[in-house]
């Protein structure tokens, strides 16, 4: 079975009432005004197969959820206020007594509660959904709220490195969101060592679903004011955070934006590294940080493009969301989050560590989906223009991609792209030289 309940219910512990079950699992949820978050209840709920018997201890919402997992096809049960009828039963009350050690049915403000440890219950929870005004009372107030977005996948080997690196942070003021997208190695037990340890992480365990996805549910479940994206298998800076959010605090920007050295696991040795002399600290409008797509100095092209070790203002993300099950969703999303900034500070600052390892995305199947940054670029151009933004410097970089694209579906055999991006090519260079456009 699984037990959908408020985080002060804590149903069957200390009484038995579900002692005869072959398992248990659990779905906590606010105690309070858990209908804000009814849709990622719900989504959290149809996570579970539907071979168990949901049984739903949360109030008015409740009745909804029963209702809506019906139709899904799920057996669904309201059960009010059994646990505290049964404890009174247990007590052999005559009248209603309030609880010390739960939640107590019809007295809602769960006043000096003393809750009994128990490490079967702790063992039982399945997924933990709070409300965002909850966690940020939680954390302090003083200061934005940077909520760090973590998508895990297999990668327990480098996981402890990457969560050393952010609660090791100068800039204390955050949440991390962790987002176990399936993992099959150990991951998920990791994420869960840490959750427990420390009240500022939440985890949420979904189904396989790939990065873009992950990111998604992260950025429903943050509560910052900022938001920034860390990979788990890289690393940052102790001041990573803080350098990052004094930057756009400077300089009233939407978007901080830092470098990053790029480690190679294999040899334990740098590939790219920005030192302290390479320092400077630019801001730019958005046609300007838009010019730098195209720029190797200081690998701005892929500070451009990659979300990692960027801060962005949450309210960047308002109808926007990566692409789930589209490789590159990097380069098909950051550029639409420039568009909606004012303004975007840059630090050529090293602060964040890229690791690069065999099993890494961009070592697999990344390589072969040549037909994706084509698309990417093309999309990209279309929109610039009929945004009214100069597109020059992106028409540069579509032929180079282009170009690139059209050696790689051939080193890949993919002849029938191949063909297609010979034809786009031919068309450029013979509007070229026809005087289409000055040399």
């Amino acid at each position: 079975m699984v037990i959908v309940e408020g985080e002060t219910s804590c149903s069957g512990v200390g009484n038995g009432l579900f002692a005869a079950a072959k398992s248990i699992s659990r779905i906590i949820c606010p105690s309070r005004n858990a209908f804000a978050q009814y849709d990622l209840i719900l989504e959290e709920v149809k996570r579970v197969p539907k071979e168990a018997l949901v049984l739903l201890m949360l109030g008015p919402t409740a009745k909804v959820l029963a209702y809506d997992l019906m139709l899904q096809g799920y057996q669904a049960i309201d059960l009010g206020h059994i646990d505290s009828e049964y404890e009174w039963f247990q007590m052999k009350a005559t009248h209603k007594v309030k609880l010390n050690h739960k939640h107590t049915a019809e007295f809602n403000y769960d006043e000096a509660i003393v809750f009994e440890k128990d490490s079967l219950y702790e063992s039982q929870i399945l997924a933990k959904i709070t409300s965002s005004i909850e966690r940020k009372e939680n954390l302090m107030s003083s200061e934005s709220v940077i909520s760090i977005i973590v998508p895990v996948y297999n990668t327990s080997a480098y996981l402890r490195r990457c969560m050393k690196s952010l609660l090791n942070q100068t800039y204390q003021n955050f949440e991390i969101i962790l987002i176990n997208d399936g993992s099959t190695d150990g991951s998920g037990l990791l994420c869960e060592e840490y959750a427990e340890s420390d009240q500022r992480i939440h985890l949420i365990h979904q189904e396989n679903a790939g990065p873009s996805a992950a990111r998604n549910r992260g950025i429903e479940l943050a509560s910052g004011d900022y938001i920034t994206f860390v990979d788990s298998d890289d690393f940052v800076e102790p001041n990573y955070l803080e350098r990052l959010y004094q930057t756009a605090k400077n300089n009233d920007a939407d978007i901080a934006i830092c470098n990053f050295n790029s480690f190679n696991e294999e040899r334990q040795s740098f590939l790219f590294s920005i030192t302290s002399e390479m320092f400077f600290e630019k801001v730019y409008t958005v046609q300007e940080w838009l010019d730098q797509e195209n720029v190797p100095k200081n690998n701005l092209f892929l500070a451009f493009t990659l979300t990692t070790f960027k801060l962005f203002k949450a309210e960047l993300f308002e109808g926007l969301v990566f692409p789930v099950g589209r490789l590159r969703e990097d380069d098909a999303t950051v550029y639409k989050l420039y568009l909606k900034a004012n303004k975007i500070a840059f630090i050529n600052q090293g602060l964040y560590y890229y690791s690069q390892h065999a099993t890494s995305l961009s070592h697999n199947s990344m390589q072969t989906d040549v037909e994706g940054m084509i698309r990417n670029a093309e999309e990209r151009i279309v929109l610039l223009t009929a945004m009214g933004y100069d597109a020059t410097q992106h028409l540069v970089s579509y032929q180079k991609r282009l170009e690139k694209c059209q050696r790689d579906a051939m080193a890949s055999g993919q002849i029938t792209l191949y063909q297609d991006i010979s034809t786009k090519l031919d068309l450029i260079r013979h509007f070229k030289k026809n005087g289409g456009e000055d040399a």
